[in-house]
């Protein structure tokens, strides 16, 4: 019984990993690129008979970097703690309010965005929470670099 149930959780591990995306392929993927602030986030029971915790996250860009500018965004993330109630999702993106973030986003339904890739399209940059992020303009240059017809 033990070997099943070891073979069990690494066939249910090797299902949740998400394929690695190269940058060309986020930038291709994306509906849109953004540079913003993570302003604040609010976890609510999701609808449906999926159940669990969603998180909505709400961001501030300030800089577009492909799609039309906006002035908030409200990113649909899975998994999050409510009260006792806690649903953690392997490949969702991790954001914390007040941090700054380069962000590929797609939008499978109108007014609905999710990051694309999980932790993968999320690049943490330097901001007062995180003086060790990454530097806005590395970034941006790496990306000019990409060919994304």
């Amino acid at each position: 019984m033990y070997i099943f149930s070891l073979l069990f959780a690494v066939i249910i591990n090797a299902i949740a990993i998400q394929p690695r995306l190269n940058v060309t392929t986020l930038v291709t993927l994306s509906d849109r690129i953004t540079v913003a602030y993570v302003s604040s986030s609010e976890v609510r029971w999701a609808a449906g008979s999926s159940g669990g915790l969603e998180t909505i996250v709400w961001i501030t860009p300030t800089h577009h970097l492909k799609g039309q500018p906006v002035d908030t965004i409200e990113l649909l993330v899975q998994g999050g703690q409510l009260g006792p109630h806690q649903t953690w999702v392997e490949d969702e993106a991790s954001l914390a309010e007040g941090s700054r973030y380069l962000l590929f986003l797609h939008s499978p339904r109108p007014n609905v965005w999710r990051v694309i890739g999980g932790p993968q399209g999320v690049i943490e940059l330097r901001s007062h929470n995180t003086p060790d992020g990454a530097s806005l303009e590395t970034v941006v240059r790496s990306l000019e670099l990409v060919d994304a017809d």
